[in-house]
């Protein structure tokens, strides 16, 4: 039985005028639940999402049809953790690259919140390099609390399950809010983005990471490119963010293309991936890392009223 599928119009600005996007060679939406689970979670298995269409009015690259939140959330509950594949050493490197664009901005004090922290990687470098008062965080994967409690044992801290209901933070009380690779998850950007706003008070600094879907990665490696996944309902490029954060109402203080640290073997693996040739061995070699502007981009915003 083929999966019920939600009819979407632009999540970023609404219109429901689009053109030709992105379509997979077996699109999601003609596949049932029972196989999207099989295929959701891990790379290096056929190449699965719902077809892209481009919002003509804000060329925000969205799913006009996706999965209902429930069934999300479900699929969502049971994860790995989004470090696999990566040594910790090498994702590190990454997160405090995001860290050094986030102290340019912020004062690092206050409330500190975060929206999908993981196993806190990035999280990490805050509590120690920053003087924040109290941690916010929400995180659905539930595997992943015990890194952050021990993180944050010493910290005022609460962490939700619900990514959703940011309730726990009262409002205007967020001095900074960080999500990184979690709003092109959400179903209904806007609204989530609308709601934390809410919860930040004036003059806070929004840090957001999201991939780049017009990256020379994405234009190279075309519906390989390994992005355009069943995870994402939308994707953003620097175009199409700094529309959605205006019509938001936050005021966009720098957006660029963000440097990711990869070890050759793991570029290699992907490439030979892309190219059709999932069987291929390589050895695995953390040596050398090479620091790459493949394919996100790192968006800093401020609630300035």
């Amino acid at each position: 039985m083929q999966t019920s599928l939600l009819p979407r119009k632009c999540p970023s600005c609404g219109s429901d005028v689009n053109q030709d996007g992105i379509q997979a060679k077996t699109p999601a939406e003609d596949l049932d639940a029972a196989t999207l689970r099989q295929y959701w979670n891990g790379f290096f298995k056929e190449h699965m999402f719902f077809s892209y269409r481009r919002c003509v009015q804000c060329s925000l690259l969205f799913a006009p049809k996706y999965l209902s939140s429930e069934l999300m959330a479900d699929l969502y509950s049971n994860m790995p953790d989004n470090t696999a594949g990566l040594p910790q050493s090498v994702l590190e490197k990454t997160q405090y690259g995001y860290f050094r664009e986030l102290r340019r901005f912020s004062q690092l004090n206050g409330v500190y919140g975060e929206i999908g922290p993981d196993i806190g990687l990035f999280t990490q470098y805050c509590i120690k390099k920053g003087n924040f008062d109290k941690f916010l965080l929400w995180e659905p994967n539930q595997r992943v609390h015990g890194s952050l409690d021990s993180q944050l044992k010493d910290k005022a801290y609460s962490i939700s399950t619900d990514m959703l209901n940011l309730d726990v933070a009262e409002n205007c009380s967020l001095s900074t809010l960080i999500m990184i690779h979690v709003l092109d998850h959400i179903l209904d950007p806007l609204d989530f983005i609308r709601n934390a706003r809410a919860k930040m008070s004036k003059g806070a600094i929004l840090l957001i990471v999201t991939h780049d879907e017009r990256s020379t990665l994405a234009k190279v490696l075309g519906r390989n490119w390994p992005a355009y996944c069943l995870q994402h309902p939308q994707l953003y490029c620097q175009k199409s963010m700094r529309k959605f954060l205006e019509i938001a109402g936050f005021e966009v203080k720098s957006i660029d293309k963000s440097i990711n640290y990869f070890p050759i073997t793991y570029l290699m693996k992907h490439a030979l991936w892309a190219a059709g040739l999932r069987r291929m061995k390589l050895p695995d070699f953390n040596r050398p890392v090479l620091p790459l502007k493949l394919g996100n981009i790192i968006t800093i915003a401020q609630k300035v009223v």
